[in-house]
């Protein structure tokens, strides 16, 4: 399992993780999980996770990013997918994830959507992968 590199960056309240490598980790320092952690603490509420430079998400990647959204929706904040290969939208359909995780085709798009969730159901560009 490779490491995943994660940059944090700002846009507005919209806190956007870049993530590079794969496939997903899961339970190694620096993954996923413990930046959802930091972002969590810190007061961030919009948490947008930018799928590009991910090159797969396998099964224990797709549970990290259950946990993600859970934990992210549980504080009260709402999290998005973008740039997400065909392949991981098609283990999301599989799992039916899709009825849980929104995805967008672009980052504008997918910033966008954060100002409300009628909004991102019907966002040029956007996919609504119930929620």
């Amino acid at each position: 399992m490779r490491v995943i590199k994660e940059t944090v960056r700002g846009t507005g309240d919209v806190a956007v993780v870049d993530l590079a490598g794969g496939p997903l980790p899961v339970g190694q320092t620096g993954t996923l999980r413990e930046t959802i952690q930091r972002l969590l603490h810190a007061g961030s509420r919009r948490i947008l996770l930018n799928l590009a430079g991910v090159g797969r998400v396998d099964r224990p990647g797709i549970g990290e990013l259950l946990w993600a959204f859970i934990s992210v929706t549980r504080r009260g904040g709402e999290m998005r997918l973008v740039n997400v290969s065909q392949r991981t939208k098609a283990v999301l359909l599989r799992t039916r994830l899709c009825e849980v995780l929104e995805t967008h085709e672009d980052e504008q798009s997918a910033i966008r959507s954060f100002t409300g969730v009628a909004s991102a159901r019907s966002a040029p560009g956007s996919e609504y992968f119930v929620g």
